[in-house]
């Protein structure tokens, strides 16, 4: 079953599914599986914000550019998944933290219209060490932002991964994600 892991326009959906997606995530409140991502620049913002949750409705995603808070969103099982791009790829550098994602085996989701080839390389080298599951997502708010699975694939082994690999963290890593978060609420 392929799912895409986030999508910000409930218009999308049949985009989605002619693109050969069983389902979706959304950001947001709409569609059928929502995604929350909170933003926290401090350890005390990260803990009001998911105080703040009261629905088990949503997979809680945690992107920030603080190493400490980095720190506790790997830690907390409420959170599903760590957010990496671009703008904080720096943070992610440290062993330390590759060792934290391992032994927590946290997911980490790559939002590609926001990551460079540099991050998108390193995530992949990443990937045969430290990062059990690793999401690639479109992050669509147009239908020509969406990426088919097979162009996601291509992308991956263009850029390091070998095609096994490549194909796992497509199909498989969002089925993970969907387990752990169901468990997790």
């Amino acid at each position: 079953m392929l799912i895409e892991t986030c999508i910000r326009d409930d218009r999308l959906s049949k985009y989605v599914y002619l693109l050969g997606y069983h389902d979706f995530i959304q950001e947001g409140n709409g569609g059928k599986i929502r995604r929350l991502t909170i933003y926290a620049n401090s350890k005390a913002e990260l803990l009001h914000k998911i105080n703040q949750i009261k629905s088990t409705k949503y997979i809680i995603f945690c992107k920030t550019n603080n190493a400490e808070v980095l720190r506790e969103c790997i830690k907390r099982e409420k959170i599903s998944a760590i957010v990496l791009d671009s703008s904080n790829i720096n943070i992610f550098r440290k062993k330390s933290i590759l060792n934290m994602i391992r032994t927590n085996n946290k997911i980490v989701d790559v939002w590609l219209p926001f990551s460079s080839s540099y991050v998108i390389s390193k995530v992949i080298i990443w990937g045969y060490k430290w990062i059990n599951n690793i999401l690639f997502s479109s992050c669509a708010s147009k239908f020509n932002e969406i990426w088919s699975p097979l162009s996601k694939i291509n992308f991956l082994v263009c850029h390091g991964a070998d095609e096994e690999l490549a194909t796992y963290w497509i199909l498989m890593s969002p089925l993970v994600l969907m387990s752990n978060a169901s468990s997790n609420n």
